[in-house]
């Protein structure tokens, strides 16, 4: 297989929500939840990988990144909506699901507010709650990087301090930017959300099968936070990616795609074994 080569992707709409899709239509169907400031061509190594390897890829730009434009939100769980309504809109009725970061949020809440839509879980770098005091600590810490030097400021510290390791110094400026291009209000009103938000309680109700991803140089969301959330999950496996931090589908994508591909395929194995059985 050849990794390098782009496969082709279309832009689809739900609503106000854009979304990049590849694959055959007919392959089972894979949904893609990028982080906070990346947007749905941020996965592309893994759009390539998967649907190189006979999947049909769906990757949304959550509302104010990438194309869709950003609609004020109110609850976290307006987020997930507008993810169900991807799939509405392209009739898929159930998808694998992959999430890092805010988007690992998303796709716990999918899997536990709608059910008989999620296949399994990917789940990298990312967390069912924060505690208070730390949400509080790191809201007045981001609000001071506002302060003192704008949204310009605060995006090239967010993102320094998330990457281990840029693939190129033009990779860094463009997260940079993307991060930027947020908009003050825009971010700081999804932090909230985000922030403010608890599944931890509702964990042991996932019910399919899960893969935990921990980036070996997150200092966000630790190795050990990722093994603790394994193992609140029942039946959850556990993988490392080495020598990457808050960004491992970019700084490790080989990594990070071969880790999904494997999980997939074991999962699509134990299916048809229990379907035979049956």
């Amino acid at each position: 297989m050849n990794r390098s080569q782009v496969v082709d992707v279309e832009r689809v709409w739900a609503g106000r929500t854009a979304a990049i899709v590849a694959g055959d239509a007919a392959d089972p169907a894979v949904l893609l939840l990028n982080g906070l400031g990346l947007s749905g061509i941020d996965w592309l190594a893994q759009i390539t990988a998967l649907a190189q390897n006979g999947h049909r890829v769906v990757s949304v730009d959550r509302r104010g990144h990438g194309e869709s434009p950003y609609r004020p939100v109110a609850e976290f769980d307006e987020l997930v909506t507008d993810a169900v309504a991807v799939m509405d809109r392209l009739d898929i009725e159930e998808a694998d699901v992959c999430g890092l970061s805010l988007g690992g949020t998303e796709a716990m809440s999918l899997a536990l507010d709608h059910p008989h839509r999620v296949r399994s879980l990917i789940l990298a770098d990312t967390f069912a709650e924060l505690p208070t005091d730390v949400a509080e600590s790191r809201m007045r810490g981001m609000n001071s990087l506002y302060e003192q030097g704008g949204m310009a400021g605060l995006a090239a510290t967010v993102v320094d301090g998330m990457l281990h390791r840029a693939p190129t110094p033009t990779r860094r400026a463009e997260l940079i930017d993307a991060f930027e291009s947020l908009g003050a209000a825009a971010f700081f009103e999804l932090m909230e959300v985000l922030y403010g938000y608890r599944l931890q309680a509702r964990l042991t109700e996932l019910a399919v099968p899960t893969l935990v991803l921990g980036a070996t140089e997150d200092t966000r969301t630790t190795v050990e936070s990722m093994k603790r959330l394994s193992a609140d999950i029942a039946g959850a496996s556990f993988v490392e990616i080495p020598e990457a931090g808050h960004f491992p589908h970019i700084e490790q994508p080989e990594l990070f795609s071969d880790a999904l591909l494997n999980f997939l395929s074991a999962s699509a194995d134990e299916r048809e074994s229990k379907g035979n059985q049956s």
